[in-house]
């Protein structure tokens, strides 16, 4: 027993392992830790969730897993499975007359106008073009959008995520079309796995060069807080239709890169989904001590 001992102790010392106790894990993960005495903030929004984008734990909830119209925060499930299928970002494209005639918020892309794939996913992030995420949909899975659609599902179902379900890749209201501000914060947590997401999503404004015919569409981010330089957002997406209400996820930094995901579901009035949001982010960093 006691040459056993030793040998373990060798292999350690030679591979230098480090063993952590279990009170060690419970010390590593206890963080963020609620440091202030407030028990919550209260906000307009049907749903709301703040979770550590690192911990992925939840900060602050309020209906978190219920489910409700994600509106447009749709289409970050929908430039995720676009850049899971690795199609070229310089890729051209012809915008198709389906894709031209979808109704709601648009770019502006006109039939047989050809530009590339980045340019529909920055139109898909920024401006929230309805246009841009039907071409970016056909780029990838032709004009068979259902395909799409099953792979929209599976990626959520590969993320566990129960309270999620897509009929449509843009966001329009259907009644079998939902998420929750929890689903909805994790498959934004996965989407910022990748460079050209968290590079679009953080710009202000952005313009589409089309190769073919020359012409620039020129659009500013729906983000007020982004656009407005409120200091701790550093970029999301916002949504909203009539049965949705108003939608907004953003990722938010501290002065020391603490990072937090906010989501915002059903805001009933213009700007509220905005004031939420500022009031959760300002709550969680005065509540929360996060690890140095």
């Amino acid at each position: 027993m006691l040459e056993k001992f030793f040998l373990i102790l060798l292999i350690s010392t030679v591979f230098n392992f480090n063993f952590l106790s279990s009170s060690t894990l419970e010390i590593q993960s206890d963080f963020p830790k609620k440091t202030g005495e407030s028990f919550g903030v209260k906000i307009n929004a049907k749903s709301a969730v703040v979770i550590d984008a690192k911990a992925k734990k939840i900060l602050f909830e309020k209906e978190a897993h219920k489910k409700l119209p994600p509106a447009s925060l749709t289409k970050i499930m929908t430039v995720l499975v676009a850049l899971d299928s690795n199609i070229k970002l310089d890729q051209p494209i012809k915008i198709s007359e389906k894709s031209q005639k979808m109704i709601e918020r648009t770019v502006g892309l006109e039939k047989d106008e050809v530009v590339k794939v980045k340019d529909l996913i920055a139109g898909s992030l920024i401006a929230s073009g309805n246009d841009a995420a039907q071409a970016l949909v056909e780029a990838v899975s032709g004009s068979d959008i259902s395909k799409f659609i099953d792979k929209m599902n599976e990626r959520a179902a590969k993320l566990n995520l129960v309270n999620t379900h897509f009929e449509n890749p843009t966001g329009l209201d259907s009644e079998n079309q939902f998420s929750s501000a929890y689903d909805l914060a994790i498959i934004f947590s996965e989407a910022m796995k990748n460079l050209t997401f968290r590079e679009l999503i953080a710009k202000k404004n952005y313009e589409i060069i089309a190769i073919t015919p020359e012409k620039t569409h020129k659009f500013e981010t729906s983000n007020h807080l982004l656009r407005d330089d409120y200091p701790r957002v550093f970029g999301g997406k916002t949504g909203y239709t009539d049965n949705a209400g108003y939608c907004l996820i953003n990722l938010a930094k501290d002065k020391n890169n603490n990072q937090i995901i906010t989501v915002i579901l059903g805001a009933s009035l213009n700007e509220q989904h905005f004031q939420d949001t500022k009031a959760l982010i300002d709550w969680t960093y005065q509540n929360y001590k996060f690890q140095k």
